[in-house]
């Protein structure tokens, strides 16, 4: 949970084919210092987390289930590019995916593939 009433600013940005929700140096709620991430929604369907830096004690990265559905716990840092899977994430200790981009591209029954990129940004 992003806090930015503690600290940072969010950025909202719509464009043609995608909307992009910037997290600046914001706090997340109840622990940790400022972290710089986000999040790109594109109209395919197709959606990225981009992450530059996370400073937080514990983080949850990914897509939570729906009504009636589980989740499926991955490590995107030993296995980068994940098969097919319903509400794929990962909780994290220790947040090991600075400069990362997690791309998650629907698979047409819904699940997602997720694939993990360097970000060079």
């Amino acid at each position: 949970d992003m806090d930015p009433v503690s600290g940072g600013t969010i950025y909202f940005k719509q464009e043609a084919s995608r909307c992009v929700l910037t997290y600046w140096q914001t706090q997340q709620y109840a622990s940790g210092g400022p972290s710089t991430c986000q999040v790109q929604l594109y109209a395919s369907g197709i959606f990225a987390m981009l992450y530059q830096s996370v400073t937080t004690t514990s983080f949850r990265v990914g897509t939570g289930p729906g009504p009636g559905q589980s989740a499926t716990t991955v490590d995107w840092s030993s296995a980068p590019n994940v098969g097919s899977t319903q509400a794929p994430n990962e909780f994290f200790g220790s947040f090991d995916l600075t400069d990362k981009i997690i791309a998650f591209l629907p698979d047409g029954s819904g699940g997602y593939t997720t694939l993990v990129l360097d970000n060079d940004y």
